[in-house]
């Protein structure tokens, strides 16, 4: 038993796995943050929990919080994980990681492991005046919008029926909202980057007291608005978007 010339399986046991080949396999959908990870910024250091994530098709785990200093550095720079194969793993005669490390930089990303380069920087934050914002996003990400509406819109009362979650490159925001002032404003959110589309997405929702249906876009820049709608006091209207997101934030 045996696979013909034309056939290859990688990770069998006993069998060499090129670092492209892993990069490939486990790659494959992009570099995500599983779990934690999250930066706090101090004077001259960072600090970053522990956590996992999957980075060019290599899983990165922390077990314990790490500080990275950042003296001298200045204006904007990112912290990430730097990779350099060309080093050997090992030292003294015993194995060491010598290939990759935590750091920071002023210059962002470059390489890609998956397409076989040998050297890459892979941020997980990005910090601008001090401000951290991923790079690298979570996986999954749930927020309740009951709080966030804005323009004289409110969620309708309805227990958190105003949610979005993504998974992966998937947002699906699920409305029942309230429009009670500013009735020619109708923008009712302003969407966290994590969860902007990448272009205009349309959807057709459902109103009580304009009756018939409203359009719900939203834009790339975030805005999510009832489009070309005369709104009445006191409308609410249900509706849901579902759209995909671009890698990576920067």
């Amino acid at each position: 038993m045996s696979l013909d010339s034309t056939e290859k399986v990688y990770q069998s046991d006993l069998m060499h796995i090129t670092p492209k080949a892993d990069a490939d396999i486990y790659g494959l959908k992009g570099d995500w943050v599983l779990r934690g990870l999250e930066l706090d910024i101090g004077t001259g250091q960072v600090a970053l929990h522990p956590g996992a994530a999957l980075l060019q098709g290599r899983l990165y785990e922390l077990s314990q919080l790490k500080t990275i200093s950042t003296t001298g550095l200045t204006g904007n720079y990112w912290v990430g994980l730097n990779a350099d194969l060309t080093q050997v793993n090992s030292s003294n005669g015993t194995f060491n990681n010598n290939q990759f490390t935590l750091t920071t930089n002023t210059t962002g990303a470059f390489g890609n492991l998956r397409d076989g380069d040998i050297q890459a920087f892979i941020p997980l934050w990005r910090v601008s005046g001090g401000v951290p914002s991923r790079v690298t996003l979570l996986y999954e990400d749930d927020t309740l919008l009951n709080s966030h509406f804005i323009n004289g819109w409110s969620d309708a009362g309805e227990g958190g029926a105003s949610h979005i979650r993504r998974v992966g490159r998937t947002v699906v925001m699920t409305l029942s909202i309230r429009k009670s002032t500013d009735l020619t404003n109708r923008t009712f959110i302003n969407l966290d980057p994590v969860f902007r589309p990448s272009w205009n997405t349309f959807s057709t929702g459902v109103r009580n007291i304009s009756a018939g249906a409203v359009t719900l876009l939203a834009h790339p820049s975030g805005e999510v608005e009832t489009y070309l709608a005369t709104l009445s006091t006191n409308d609410i209207i249900r509706g849901e978007l579902t759209w995909l997101i671009d890698q990576p934030i920067q």
